[in-house]
Parts: structure tokens; C-alpha cells; sequence
């Protein structure tokens, strides 16, 4: 089955049937004129449907029953559609939630950061995909740091004066050239960009020739790393502004 977008993440099936996001932790399906509600919780590269909360049929402002096989076609397609859009489906009950193995969902959640990371379309000519690196560079960048287990590197570069950034799955570390201690930062805790800081930084310069990224840390500590300006600025951008985001969520 194909699928073509009609609006902001509004799915049209060439089978006549329309899947579209019913707020965040719910899809919504519509076939004939009738509409049903699936419960899914998001991760990071990784939907999770939960089969057990499916509700009936909505039509003219009333609810029906839904048959067995209605249920099935409804979870089907709305995974169908999900997958489309780049995702990977976990199918679930409401409340026996299958967990991923560990080494499965940070290998998920590196394919994710990756893409994050290439939608600018460019590598800088330092910071890049970790494989991508050479193998001199990557033996270099992970003697700096002691990776847990599981973790996995994604992204890093050298600068020319000693400077150095790695990405994993898990947290940002990075030196700068005044310092010789290694700076480090959870993913999960970093606080949305402060954007208006990299433009008053760079006073009159357009997005893409910017060279900072300014973020916050738990502690309310501000940290500026220097990037090269560019499609890999952009890259990495998006993924803090990513985990910028789910920090806000998860606060809320």
C-alpha cells in the first residue's frame, strides 16, 4: 500500500483510509465517514502501538462496536503508516509493554541521531558520522571517554588546535581548547537551544554561517560549543533541539 501526505503529518492510503496524529500519545483512523483512536506511546525512532486500547467506531457524534477483524486492519494500517513515516512499531498490550533489549534500542535510537544529523544534507570537514571518521580519529576519540555498557558512539570530530566532540547515544561530551578537562552532558537533561544567544553572538551573520550552539544543562549552567558553520552545525543542532524538546515534555 502507498501513502501520500495531505497535510502535517495527515497520511492519505491509496486504500481510501486516513491516519493523522490525535494529539500525542493517540493516532486517529478514518475510513467511510468513521473514525477510531489508537493509544502509542513515542520513543526515539521507535513508536509503540498498544493493541489492548483500541477504541470502537465514532460516527455523527456516537460510538459502536468494533468487530475482531475491524481491530486488526485498524492496528495494521496505522502501523503501516507509521512506518512510512520512518518509524520503527512495537506492537503491545495496554499493559504488558514489551520491553526492547537494551542493545536493540540503542541501536535504534544511533540509527535515529543519524538521521537527525544528515537532514541538513552535508558533513563539516571535522565533525561527522563517527563511521565515517578515520580509524586513527575514532581510536582518538574514544580513549577521552569511558562509554557504559551499551552506549554507542555517533557522532564526533577533531578541530585543528586539540578541540574535540563525541556524540552517543546517551550524552555529549566534548574539550574545548581552553580547557583540559572533558566537558559532559547527558542527553536527557539538556535544555531547549537558547538560539537568540547564538544570533547575538554572531551579530549579522545568517543561520547557516553561525559557528555556536548554546545550551543549557540541568544546573542552569550555559554551555557554547564552537562548530563549524555549516550542514553539520545544523545537524547536531536538531538533535539537542530534540532532547531540548523531550526535556520540556517530560517537565511539563
Amino acid at each position: 500500500m502507498s501513502f501520500r501526505r495531505v497535510g502535517k503529518n495527515v497520511l492519505v492510503s491509496s486504500d481510501g483510509y486516513t491516519v493523522q496524529p490525535g494529539g500525542r500519545n493517540c493516532m486517529k483512523y478514518l475510513e467511510s465517514g468513521s473514525e477510531a483512536v489508537i493509544q502509542i506511546e513515542r520513543g526515539l525512532g521507535t513508536i509503540c502501538v498498544y493493541t489492548d486500547y483500541v477504541t470502537g467506531w465514532f460516527k455523527d457524534g456516537r460510538e459502536f462496536p468494533m468487530t475482531a477483524m475491524d481491530k486488526d486492519r485498524v492496528i495494521e494500517r496505522v502501523s503501516s503508516a507509521i512506518r512510512f513515516d520512518g518509524s520503527f512499531v512495537e506492537l503491545s498490550g495496554k499493559f504488558h509493554a514489551y520491553e526492547v533489549p537494551s542493545s536493540e534500542k540503542e541501536a535504534r535510537s544511533r540509527r535515529a541521531l543519524c538521521m537527525l544529523f544528515k537532514w541538513p544534507g552535508e558533513h563539516s570537514r571535522r565533525l561527522r558520522l563517527f563511521d565515517e571518521l578515520p580509524p586513527q580519529v575514532r581510536t582518538r576519540l574514544l580513549a577521552f571517554v569511558n562509554l557504559e555498557e551499551n552506549e554507542l558512539p555517533v557522532i564526533g570530530g577533531f578541530d585543528k588546535w586539540g578541540a574535540w566532540l563525541l556524540l552517543t547515544t546517551r550524552k555529549l561530551y566534548w574539550r574545548s581548547q581552553a580547557f583540559s578537562t572533558v566537558s559532559r552532558v547527558a542527553l536527557e537533561t539538556v535544555a531547549p537551544i537558547r538560539g537568540d544567544i547564538d544570533l547575538k553572538r554572531e551579530i549579522g551573520k545568517k543561520e547557516s554561517e553561525l559557528t555556536t550552539l548554546t545550551f543549557e544543562a540541568p544546573t542552569g549552567h550555559m554551555h557554547v560549543l564552537k562548530v563549524e558553520a555549516g550542514g553539520a552545525r545544523s545537524g547536531l543542532k536538531r538533535i539537542l533541539m530534540y532532547f531540548g524538546a523531550q526535556s520540556y515534555l517530560r517537565d511539563q
